[in-house]
């Protein structure tokens, strides 16, 4: 562990956004401003940050407005039932942190659609809907769907697919930029039944492409596992064979980049249940990449003057930075991978990630404008040097506080 260099502080004290800060808890209290996200999301102001206390929440939509959500430091937030984000014009941007959502019976957790600003996702876990018993007439649905987007980053989430006679995506994108960092996808199980006639329904991949462009850093996908089957009165015979999902399904004019990512095919039980392939291109492109993990995370969010981490995982001897901006850029390709922050910005070293395999850079969090309730950095991490080369790592809006919060 090792104290902020002066550059790190100088970057931290630099001017950001201000914002005000809408607190929601599940009961009325002292300091609480609204019981419902919905209610705050409908009430704050483009560049307003919504603060949310432990508790379980109804899901909510937001529609072309720039906000961050994000639960309070340590709060375990569930959000039952499906979120929306529509809409953002070009500028407009949407960050959502720590949320665990569990979809409604309709719709994906998250659903994400015709946005031309950027929407990040930093530390949720988005569960597709799950019928309990599968039928002909009942559907499951997706951890989150990005449809007609510019850029969507993911880092540390967790997506996994609804199961019901059908397995679904953990992540259907269509026609989108996605960028996923150091995050889980699992696709769903499928299941069989004999309505009449034995069936058997496919199970649902981790991420399902149709257009747009995606880059996976650090992931593992996996997908989701065959039904048994159904075997036939005859030893041996099936009835009815069932098949595990790849990890990737990739539609037509789907291009995706991926490095240090493991993919694994849905399982299966034999002998009427049949493995998946780990990859089924269609028309699409898959380029994979061997590398090793490089993964930074800063504490948030932090109070005012309050003592914060960055914590960089990464293999020994790695040369760490970490670069700082206040505008998100839609994913501009460089050799060393998708830059994310764009200008005005600023740029720190942390150091070398020591033989432990960690490096943790201590800093003390800035003292905001008198008039600020709250400002966000936007972080990615740099790989400056290391055994597999140069290397623009995950992303995450950093939040800091009035203490008075």
């Amino acid at each position: 562990m090792r104290t902020a260099a002066p550059l790190l502080a100088l970057l931290l004290a630099a001017p950001a956004a201000a914002q005000s800060v809408h607190v929601v808890a599940p009961a009325p209290g002292p300091g609480v401003d609204f019981t419902s996200l919905a209610a705050a999301v409908a009430a704050a102001q483009d560049g307003d940050l919504v603060l949310v206390r432990s508790g379980t929440y109804a899901g909510f939509g937001l529609n072309g407005k720039a906000l961050a959500i994000t639960a309070d430091a340590g709060a375990q937030v569930q959000v039952h039932g499906s979120l929306f984000v529509v809409g953002l014009a070009p500028g407009e941007f949407v960050s959502l942190s720590g949320l665990a959502v569990d979809a409604g019976e309709f719709s994906a957790a998250v659903t994400l659609q015709n946005n031309a600003g950027p929407v990040w996702l930093d530390g949720c876990t988005l569960r597709g809907y799950t019928v309990a018993e599968a039928t002909l007439f009942d559907n499951g649905t997706q951890g989150l769907v990005a449809q007609d987007c510019a850029s969507v980053a993911l880092s540390h989430c967790t997506l996994l697919g609804g199961a019901a006679l059908r397995g679904e995506p953990a992540l259907l994108a269509q026609d989108s930029g996605v960028h996923a960092y150091a995050s889980t996808l699992a696709g769903g199980a499928g299941h069989c039944d004999a309505f009449g006639v034995p069936y058997c329904d496919a199970a649902g991949p981790a991420l399902e492409a149709h257009g747009g462009t995606l880059a996976l850093q650090s992931c593992a996908l996996s997908g989701g596992a065959a039904a048994p089957g159904l075997p036939a009165a005859t030893p041996g015979g099936c009835d009815a064979l069932a098949s595990g999902a790849p990890a990737v399904l990739l539609g037509p004019d789907a291009d995706v980049w991926a490095y240090d990512v493991a993919l694994a095919a849905g399982g299966a039980t034999p002998p009427c249940g049949l493995p998946g392939a780990s990859v089924t291109a269609g028309d699409g492109q898959l380029e994979q990449l061997a590398g090793t993990p490089f993964v930074v995370r800063a504490d948030s969010p932090v109070r005012e003057q309050q003592a914060a981490s960055v914590r960089v995982s990464g293999q020994p001897g790695d040369l760490a930075g970490l670069l700082a901006g206040l505008a998100p850029l839609p994913g501009s390709p460089l050799s060393a991978g998708l830059l994310l922050v764009g200008a005005p910005s600023q740029f720190a070293l942390l150091g070398r990630v020591p033989a432990a395999g960690e490096l943790v850079v201590v800093l003390r969090a800035p003292v905001l404008p008198a008039a600020a309730e709250g400002a966000g950095w936007l972080l990615q991490g740099v790989r400056l040097k290391g055994g597999d080369g140069e290397l623009l790592g995950n992303v995450q809006h950093a939040l800091v506080l009035d203490a008075a919060y």
